[in-house]
């Protein structure tokens, strides 16, 4: 066997590692359809920027239902994916981003003027009620 062989064959045999250090928590963002009342499957990013250029980016699609009937859907929050033990938690109720129509409306999503509209939402940015 190479050394290359006999690297890998240890590397698979590691245990896992079950400390918090070097895991990585991605959020899961989901789109609601209003009129069929229904999620869509989620999508994995990083943080809310992340989703943000993502679902723009997927929307800007002329021939998207979503850039259609831009006032049927929103996005939203629903939950965490943790890369150490693969754990999905969703959260009790989701956290609203916002709707396609301002994401459509923006020429560059930009966080900060995201905030804003969670927090006319009646949420910070973890998501907790300010009202």
């Amino acid at each position: 066997p190479t050394q290359d062989s006999k690297q890998r064959k240890k590397y698979w045999k590691q245990k896992p590692n079950n400390s918090k250090e070097g895991s990585m928590e991605t959020k899961l963002y989901s789109v609601e359809d209003i009129k069929t009342q229904i999620f869509h499957p989620p999508q994995f990013c990083h943080n809310v920027g992340h989703a943000l250029r993502f679902f723009t980016t997927q929307f800007q699609n002329p021939d998207s239902i979503q850039n259609r009937y831009p006032d049927d859907f929103r996005l939203y929050e629903i939950g965490t994916y943790n890369d150490l033990d693969a754990r999905i938690k969703g959260y009790a109720t989701p956290k609203f981003i916002c709707s396609v129509r301002e994401l459509l409306e923006q020429d560059q999503p930009d966080p900060i003027n995201f905030e804003r509209l969670k927090r006319a939402e009646g949420t910070d940015h973890n998501g907790q009620d300010n009202s």
